[in-house]
């Protein structure tokens, strides 16, 4: 709960069964930083009142015990005390909070659906239904992002409900949100980061193209050949060779002709 200053609570009063001057004359209040005491006088009677000096905040402290005294006027002075023991509400006034605004993480293509990627996790200050957060991945401008992840509204795990191919996309940006069930709710958002590593999941594919003549000379070029693999790194790098006995040989060649070809690459790496 958070008070502003000024608030005045009004107390019970004091009994004496004496009268006149040898009645409650006065009240006293233990020290503290929230309350100071003010007191009425009607007639024979003396009011006291609470009078708030600083704001409550629940999340700093949510319990606070004073002793109100009240101290007759004869002589010697007679005094008895009462205990006040004030506990702090809880309003909605913490929105929840992630640890950081920006998570990564890294799979690899072709996980399972229902495969856990991340856990997103995010604390509220406050009590009650005012602390317990439902999370949920955005919907504005992201739903490739939808088609592929999915969050427990509970948990904050995001899991994979779609295909995740790394020729297709190699990163993908998962905008979340954390709201509180307070009313009026409150919220805050993070995003994460999915980087999507490659696998070697697509073979070669070879493009011939025969330049084969009748009368072709020994060290004539008789076909040009084209390789291409949609993988990435070392998972699309070929090596070539020609795996049976024929009187042919395969030669690496940088004429503009053939490396004007699309998707052509050369390597002794695998």
């Amino acid at each position: 709960m958070f008070l502003i200053g000024g608030i005045i609570f009004a107390l019970s009063e004091a009994s004496d069964a004496d009268v006149g001057k040898n009645g409650v004359s006065m009240y006293k209040l233990s020290p503290n930083e929230y309350f100071s005491l003010e007191t009425h006088k009607r007639g024979e009677s003396i009011s006291p009142e609470l009078v708030l000096q600083k704001s409550l905040d629940r999340e700093k402290k949510p319990y606070i015990q004073l002793i109100l005294t009240a101290v007759d006027g004869g002589s010697p002075p007679n005094s008895g005390t009462s205990e006040i023991e004030i506990n702090v509400l809880d309003i909605n006034d913490n929105a929840p909070l992630f640890s950081s605004t920006l998570y990564k993480v890294q799979i690899f293509e072709n996980i399972p659906v229902g495969t856990a990627v991340f856990t997103l996790n995010a604390t509220d200050a406050d009590e009650g239904t005012n602390s317990e957060i439902v999370y949920s991945l955005r919907n504005k401008d992201q739903d490739h992002i939808l088609d592929i992840f999915k969050i427990d509204s509970d948990t904050g795990v995001i899991s994979v409900k779609g295909k995740i191919d790394y020729e297709d996309r190699k990163a993908f940006e998962i905008r979340a949100e954390a709201r509180d069930k307070g009313q009026p709710p409150m919220s805050a958002h993070s995003k994460v980061l999915v980087e999507i590593t490659d696998v070697n999941d697509n073979a070669p594919e070879i493009t011939v193209t025969s330049l084969l003549s009748t009368d072709a000379s020994i060290g004539t070029a008789i076909a040009l050949v084209s390789v291409f693999d949609k993988d990435g790194g070392k998972n699309g790098m070929v090596n070539c060779k020609i795996s049976n006995n024929v009187p042919f040989k395969l030669e690496l060649c940088f004429s503009l002709a053939i490396s004007s070809l699309p998707h052509t690459r050369w390597s002794d790496t695998r």
